[in-house]
């Protein structure tokens, strides 16, 4: 799925960024304001363990991104080629 994973990566697209809602802003302006007053209240060792958690939990989020735009994507092409061969895609 090569392809596939550099149009998520966004290696292959020339088209502009995702521009975010309200929605998405409002929440991630919580999520910071929430991180900072967390962090604030952490010793150093403990902010330490905290960064090494966040580190962990991004990678762990970036590789489930990537498998979950795959599969939506695969869908998508199920999809189209049900469609387009008016549910004889077995026979293909």
């Amino acid at each position: 799925m090569q392809v596939l994973e550099q149009l998520w990566a966004n290696d292959m697209q020339n088209e502009k960024p995702y521009i975010h809602n309200r929605q998405y802003k409002e929440a991630l302006e919580d999520s910071t304001e929430s991180e900072k007053a967390f962090e604030a209240s952490l010793s150093e060792e403990q902010l330490a363990l905290f960064e090494e958690y966040q580190k962990s939990r991004n990678t762990l989020a970036l590789v489930t991104d990537c498998e979950t735009y795959i599969t939506g994507f695969k869908l998508g092409a199920r999809i189209m080629l049900d469609v387009l061969t008016k549910g004889e895609v077995n026979k293909i």
